[in-house]
């Protein structure tokens, strides 16, 4: 999958599992658990909750996403 496809199928899934609770219960972490739980991913979700709209800026001006 080209990196443009890549960067834009992580942006549309954060926007459309909202909710944190959702993208984070649509995750396979049966292999993971080891490395990070759901409840640390879920608090990492949120505690970058604050800063989305800068990052989403970001990933537009690098030209991942359009629009």
């Amino acid at each position: 999958m080209p990196q443009t496809l890549q960067c834009y199928s992580l942006l549309q899934m954060h926007h459309f599992f909202s909710p944190q609770e959702e993208l984070v219960k649509s995750a396979t972490f049966r292999y993971i658990t080891d490395a990070i739980t759901p409840d640390e991913a879920l608090a990492i979700l949120k505690a970058k909750e604050a800063t989305k709209n800068q990052r989403e800026a970001i990933v537009h001006s690098q030209g991942c996403v359009d629009g």
